[in-house]
């Protein structure tokens, strides 16, 4: 009787022995199958990112073909609007008092016109009409070393530009006297730092601050996307350059115009966002306002008057462009490296999603639109300033 208790006995320890075995085993094998489970989840999660970003990539591909041609509508409705009031002011004597470039208010309202009502109005209408995606006309995403730059970028980019025509200028005239070209809103220069606070925040709206929204939507938000596309990234900058330059209707400026648009384009794609550019736009025109004040401030340091020869012109003007150059030069290398930078990051994306590089960046064809558009809007600025 004692051996068979001590048989059962050891036979009930052996019973949890192999039970308590049994429970590890279920255990790990838990474990393990948890363990599969979340490792499926996450390659399942892994290739549900990248099939969302196909689908995203090719989304844009697609709306980007449906809006083949929105560059040229846009540019073409802003030159008929630009055209019409043209020949209103030249024609109507009641337009033509009020938008007088004898008088601040005259200068205001003209600038507010064009690069204000006019600007918006045709942006609007594409909008309208067209429906781009929001990506189309803003951007993927901006950065704030982008946005910075772009605000600081203006400034030397203005006075190395103006700097630069006032030396040929001189040269070629042999006048000491400067009249910054472009608009006369921008250059009232040191009279309007004399004047009342209420007149310089108006200036700073009107010249600086609504051409940097309304205008850079329609050219750099509508107009340029649709051109820069592929190989066309240099020639789009340049043609829209010229556009916009003309868009002034004055043949004095139009060269530094163009320097001034071909950098806020470059901003504009090269930053992959529309707010750098606009912030370029606003601090260009507001380096373009303060040039002459800079340049009086200099030349009191150096003779306490304005320079009365041409070479004193040449020795305060060459350290203002030098400076300015060493001042911008880094700023185009950095978007120059982002942006080789995106374009090797979505030949990464395209590699990825088994797609061809002309997938993602197709070839344009030529907008013809576009280009009359420009015919139209260079006969309008050479009658303007030949008249």
């Amino acid at each position: 009787m004692y051996t068979n208790f001590v048989y059962k006995s050891n036979r009930s320890q052996k019973t949890q022995v192999k039970k308590k075995v049994d429970h590890s085993k279920i255990g790990h094998t838990n474990a393990a199958s948890a363990v599969r489970s979340s490792g499926h989840s996450f390659k399942s999660a892994k290739l549900s990112i990248i099939e969302l970003q196909k689908r995203r990539l090719l989304a844009l591909r697609q709306e980007s073909k449906r809006l083949r041609g929105i560059s040229g509508r846009a540019a073409a409705l802003f030159t008929l609007l630009l055209v019409l009031f043209t020949i209103t002011e030249e024609f109507v004597p009641l337009v033509s008092v009020y938008t007088s470039s004898h008088s601040f208010r005259g200068q205001a309202l003209k600038m507010l016109i064009v690069y204000g009502f006019i600007a918006l109005l045709a942006s609007v209408l594409i909008v309208i009409i067209e429906r781009p995606a929001k990506a189309v006309i803003l951007g993927e995403k901006v950065g704030i070393i982008s946005s910075f730059l772009a605000l600081l970028s203006g400034f030397p980019l203005a006075f190395l530009g103006l700097a630069v025509d006032q030396l040929i200028s001189s040269l070629l005239s042999g006048e000491t006297t400067y009249l910054t070209p472009g608009w006369d809103l921008l250059n009232q220069g040191v009279m309007l730092f004399r004047s009342s606070p209420a007149q310089i925040g108006l200036t700073i709206v009107i010249a600086c601050l609504i051409p940097a929204i309304s205008f850079s939507l329609l050219i750099q938000g509508l107009i340029l996307p649709g051109l820069a596309t592929g190989r066309n990234y240099g020639r789009a900058i340049l043609t829209v350059a010229v556009f916009a330059a003309m868009s002034g209707l004055q043949l004095r400026a139009l060269p530094l115009l163009i320097l001034f648009y071909a950098f806020i384009n470059k901003v504009r794609l090269d930053s992959d966002h529309l707010l750098p550019a606009a912030l370029a736009s606003f601090s260009i025109n507001l380096g373009w306002i303060i040039y002459p004040l800079v340049f009086q401030l200099t030349s009191d340091i150096f003779w306490g008057q304005l320079p009365g020869s041409t070479r004193q012109i040449i020795t305060l003007v060459l350290p203002i462009i030098l400076l300015s150059a060493m001042a911008l030069l880094p700023i185009i290398v950095y978007y120059t490296n982002n942006r080789n930078r995106l374009h090797a990051e979505a030949k990464e994306q395209a590699q990825i999603h088994f797609l061809q590089e002309e997938e993602l960046f197709p070839k344009r064809k030529i907008d013809y639109l576009f280009l009359a558009a420009t015919v139209v809007m260079m006969v309008a600025m050479l009658f303007r300033s030949l008249s």
